[in-house]
């Protein structure tokens, strides 16, 4: 069982890899991993919305309120250039078996072709 510290950078790389793919809130975050991963791999709001602020705090996220007309108001997430760099620094790292599959393969998308989306923004 990872320790927690492992699991906060597990979950740390897992949502840089949700927003590079256009997941701008913890709420469509959590619903993709239950839609594709939930058989194996889970992430709660209590993981994925601290994990969010602290990307914005450590300035590889920006977060902007929308307010919608008759709906809740919601923090939009979007990486900003050093959140891309720190990701594709990430997938550089050739990760040993410390790392489950899971945090790999985050939302149904391979390795491989986040390393592509990644080095086509090349923010």
């Amino acid at each position: 069982m990872p320790t927690p510290k492992k699991r906060r950078l597990g979950s740390r790389y897992a949502v840089l890899g949700m927003l590079s793919m256009g997941l701008k809130t913890g709420y469509a975050m959590k619903k993709h991993v239950e839609g594709n991963l939930g058989h194996f791999w889970s992430e709660s709001y209590g993981q994925i919305y601290p994990v969010l602020r602290q990307l914005v705090a450590d300035g590889l996220a920006t977060c902007k309120e929308e307010r919608r007309p008759g709906k809740p108001r919601r923090n939009l997430y979007t990486l900003t250039r050093a959140g891309w760099k720190e990701l594709r620094a990430w997938l550089a790292l050739r990760h040993g078996r410390g790392i489950r599959e899971a945090e790999l393969a985050w939302c149904g998308e391979t390795l491989e072709h986040l390393r592509r989306i990644a080095a086509e923004r090349g923010e």
